[in-house]
């Protein structure tokens, strides 16, 4: 049959056989619109026989496979080291794919009205369609592993292809060489896995716990959680919280020890970030990270002795998928969250916000300058490197150890949001005889959050003396700039002020007494003890323009 005689408007139909791409013939009167059915299901069937192909023979260099993650296009490609990586898909690359898989066809006539077609291209407005409502039939992965994990299933993944159950794409690295794993591991596969992980990979960082009461079973628990997770992340369905890795000094190990759970996972160092110093920043590079992909994200040397508060950061931890503008983008992205979240630094403390979203991972060398004067029994991060093969099999041993026990849950109590990522954590750790799992989260929020002391010494202060009376003292309602000649006369919340000129200082404080209404603080009141205060919604003075805080005591 000879197609440019029998050509129709819109995708004409080609057998398989003549291995001929179809013909989409564009006019006026065929809208992109129009259709748009029909390329769609190209996309559709051109993305899967490629994910067939790239299953049985691997990625060559120049595919490209559309996919579906969450809601939006991106696309499984080899990067430049030959490892096979997901990537946004913008309209750009939907262009070029409509380009391969179809031949455009455009009619034309010349001046004596005789019919000849053109070669064209995708209309772009077409494939800004596809972007805006991308077909959900098209394989759905939303990140890409590159050691063996557990899969919902309740079996490990350790073939290289799509398992569409867990919008998953595994690729195990080629440098991995896996023995094979006991079905039912033994007391001795348990016991000399562990003792790789947490003697010869760990066992010289100096893990201690805060105050008389606590040992550092639980710092070395959450060190090893940390570890695992990103074997056993498909099956926690949930967020999971950030690892506070705090130190009292410099070069204590915290950020090497936050960088193996990347060489062990994924055979590479992990792209360290620092603390951005705006939430408008923190938004756009936690945006950034999640686009990327990455099994980790490490928020590293967090200035010494600051106070973490992000509302950015609070979402991301709880939000399975996180939705962000994308710069350059009309629509906003939702990005698959199942990466390990960590902060470092020294002394730092968190938000009552944020403190019931971390677990620490606390370790002092109770030295001046560790850095000079102590000693690894393997020189670290090189050992983990050139024995990754072996620890990830150490992780996998005690996750086959835990399916085997059939997979029992923590019985402890849960930290709260997290509850599936305590139950599956510290089942882990049950049956791999680690103890210590969440036993240092009442003391880990008591030395982090010095936010709650802070605001419990200011309204102490405002408290006692709006009971002292005479013509300078503050009533029990002010404006923020009476509240803040408090602050400056008896330095209060300098954190939360700041440090910029007054005025600036003013709506700080202003913003976060705001941020502050309603909530019940306990503060010591001189000739009462102990009383429960709460500043109430302000009302606003008309005269002056500004809103004014009310500070009650709360009848318990």
């Amino acid at each position: 049959m000879d197609s440019k005689q029998n050509v129709v408007e819109g995708v004409e139909s080609v057998s398989a056989e003549a291995e001929l791409r179809p013909r989409v013939v564009l006019s006026d009167r065929k809208q992109p619109s129009e259709i748009k059915r029909e390329i769609v299901q190209l996309l559709v069937d051109t993305s899967e026989a490629k994910l067939r192909r790239t299953s049985d023979a691997g990625v060559r260099a120049g595919d490209r496979v559309l996919v579906c993650r969450r809601g939006g296009f991106a696309q499984l490609q080899l990067s430049d080291e030959g490892q096979i990586e997901l990537s946004p898909a913008a309209v750009t690359h939907i262009l070029s794919e409509l380009t391969d898989v179809a031949e455009w066809i455009v009619p034309k006539k010349d001046r004596k009205g005789q019919a000849y077609e053109v070669a064209g291209k995708p209309p772009k407005d077409l494939a800004e369609q596809i972007e805006a409502n991308p077909p959900h039939t098209l394989p759905r992965i939303d990140t890409v592993v590159r050691m063996p994990v557990l899969g919902s299933a309740g079996r490990i993944y350790a073939i290289d292809g799509h398992y569409p159950d867990d919008r998953l794409w595994v690729q195990i690295d080629s440098r991995l060489e896996l023995p094979s794993l006991p079905i039912r591991p033994s007391a001795e596969h348990i016991n000399a896995a562990r003792s790789l992980i947490m003697d010869e990979l760990m066992g010289d960082f100096p893990f201690a716990g805060v105050g008389e009461k606590q040992g550092p079973e639980a710092e070395k628990a959450h060190a090893l959680c940390a570890i695992l997770q990103p074997f056993v992340r498909p099956i926690i369905d949930g967020p999971t919280p950030a690892y506070h890795y705090d130190a009292p000094t410099i070069g204590s190990g915290k950020s090497l020890l936050s960088r193996l759970v990347n060489i062990i996972a994924e055979g590479q160092e992990p792209s360290m970030q620092g603390w951005p110093t705006s939430e408008e920043e923190r938004q756009k590079v936690i945006a950034s990270k999640l686009i990327g992909d990455p099994k980790l994200i490490v928020f590293d040397n967090i200035p010494d002795g600051s106070t973490v508060d992000s509302s950015a950061l609070a979402v991301a931890l709880t939000a399975p998928i996180y939705e962000a503008r994308i710069l350059g983008r009309s629509v906003n992205q939702r990005l698959p969250n199942t990466c390990v979240w960590a902060l470092t630094g020294n002394n730092i403390g968190v938000s009552q916000e944020l403190a019931r979203r971390v677990v620490r991972v606390r370790i002092d060398a109770e030295m001046a300058e560790p850095w000079t004067n102590r000693e690894f029994r393997h020189e670290l991060p090189t050992w983990a490197f050139e024995n990754r093969s072996e620890l990830v099999s150490a992780c996998l041993v005690l996750v086959q150890a835990w399916v085997a026990a059939g997979m029992p849950k923590w019985s402890g109590e849960a930290l709260g949001t997290f509850e599936a990522w305590s139950e599956t954590m510290g089942g882990i750790l049950g049956v791999a005889g680690v103890p210590g799992f969440l036993g240092n989260l009442e003391d880990a929020r008591a030395v982090a959050d010095v936010g709650t002391s802070e605001w419990v010494e200011f309204l102490s202060t405002w408290l006692s003396t709006s009971k002292q009376g005479g013509e300078d003292a503050i009533g029990d309602k002010a404006k923020a700039k009476r509240l803040m000649q408090l602050c400056t006369d008896n330095d209060l919340l300098e954190d939360v002020r700041g440090e910029g000129g007054e005025r600036s200082q003013i709506t700080r404080l202003g913003l976060a007494l705001r941020g502050q209404l309603g909530r019940v603080y306990q503060v010591e009141s001189e000739g009462e003890g102990t009383v429960a205060v709460r500043i109430v919604r302000p009302s606003f003075d008309k005269h002056a323009k500004s809103h004014v805080f009310k500070l009650e005591e709360v009848n318990r």
